[in-house]
């Protein structure tokens, strides 16, 4: 999914292939730093990525599921993705639209803090993107995606397209959005 520029300074993305994998994700951090004598550093990694969540309680999916219709894959359109990550300065370019494939929900629990009490809620994945988000300021800002499309299938090929009441969704890059 990801081409390495041959001076390591850059990253291109191929949104080619499935929503819903964690192998599209990574982490990076650039530091500069003078070796003078024993050292120890720290270094946070961060991932270059806004992680894009939507999931639904178990109750409701008990609701969908006793009329008939189970879930079991996952697709998404996201406008505005960028395509290359420097990797030196942590800034983004390049823009397309982001087509991951329908893949399998994943089965872990999503948990979300939904009223920010301390303590998290759990929600069953309905799906899971990982995208550069395009923000051409510092490459750690928020933006906003503007039109998204997921794509919900049963296991039986019965298929639900969700578009509506997702016009201005807030990502930023090394947070997930749920």
């Amino acid at each position: 999914a990801y081409t390495v520029s041959d001076n390591f300074k850059t990253v291109t993305v191929d949104y080619e292939g499935l929503n819903n994998d964690e192998k599209r994700d990574a982490f990076f951090r650039s530091e500069t730093f003078t070796v003078e004598e024993n050292a120890t550093l720290e270094i946070v990694l961060k991932r270059p990525f806004a992680q894009l969540n939507v999931g639904v309680s178990q109750e409701e999916w008990n609701n969908v599921a006793n009329l008939g219709y189970t879930i079991s894959k996952s697709a998404v359109a996201i406008k505005n993705a960028a395509t290359t990550l420097n990797l030196m300065d942590g800034t983004v370019s390049g823009e397309d639209e982001v087509e991951f494939t329908a893949n399998t929900i994943p089965t872990e629990t999503l948990l979300v803090d939904i009223d920010c009490d301390g303590t998290s809620e759990e929600y069953k994945y309905l799906s899971m993107s990982y995208f550069l988000a395009y923000d051409n300021t510092d490459g750690a800002s928020k933006t906003t995606l503007e039109d998204l499309n997921f794509t919900f299938s049963s296991a039986d090929g019965k298929t639900s397209v969700l578009e509506r009441g997702l016009e201005n969704v807030p990502v930023q890059r090394n947070h997930r959005t749920n």
